[in-house]
């Protein structure tokens, strides 16, 4: 990493960071790092058109990257286009089978409402990486949105023995508790931890509450 662009990056200097690393690229275009941190702020900054240009320019340089090809992928999703990114993560996990990879094929079909489809690839990349937060709470939503609401709780369990600092998880099991039991003390703990979080997540309550009488 360019530890003098990520500096300038976290100072909030992002267009003297994304400068000094195109710089760099220019210098020794053969260093991997430039390009993936590059493509990293172009990335959060949103710009997605240039992020994806340089990283397809890197992809044809370093052909077969598994670090560019996912990054790429994140471009696409994050750019909303959906479909492209499914293609790529279709390709990467037929030779890098990561968890991270089918975790963002899950993602991807949450976000197109596919629930099922996100609920399996979920749980695969669950399977690949137990101890990890993510692919659980993502099954959990996934499951909650079938209506499944026991299995939503057990994933959201797991998720929160896992990472038990993830509010993530602990709103979503106390949500479904809840819902079920109309027991609020798990709520209750993340109110406590972080009320500002506790309070952004009520819309979300209450839209799953009605999506639930709908069902």
């Amino acid at each position: 990493m360019n530890q003098k662009a990520a500096a300038l990056f976290n100072i909030d200097q992002k267009e003297a960071a994304v400068k000094l690393l195109v710089q760099a690229i220019d210098a020794q275009p053969d260093d991997l790092d430039n390009y993936l941190q590059l493509g990293t702020y172009l990335t959060e900054l949103k710009d997605f058109e240039q992020a994806e240009e340089l990283l397809q320019k890197a992809c044809h340089r370093f052909p077969n990257n598994g670090d560019l090809n996912y990054d790429l992928g994140i471009v696409y999703y994050e750019a909303e286009h959906f479909e492209l990114a499914l293609q790529q993560f279709t390709q990467l996990i037929k030779t890098q089978p990561k968890s991270e990879n089918f975790l963002m094929l899950a993602r991807i079909y949450f976000k197109q409402q596919n629930y099922p489809k996100a609920a399996a690839f979920a749980l695969t990349a669950h399977e690949k990486a137990p101890d990890t937060a993510a692919p659980s709470i993502l099954l959990g939503d996934s499951l909650l949105s079938m209506g499944q609401l026991q299995s939503a709780k057990d994933f959201y369990l797991q998720a929160h023995k896992v990472d038990p600092d993830n509010l993530d998880a602990l709103f979503g099991a106390g949500m479904v508790t809840f819902i079920l039991d109309k027991d609020d003390r798990l709520l209750l703990q993340v109110k406590t931890k972080n009320a500002a979080y506790y309070d952004k997540q009520q819309q979300r309550l209450s839209e799953i509450e009605k999506f639930l009488r709908t069902k």
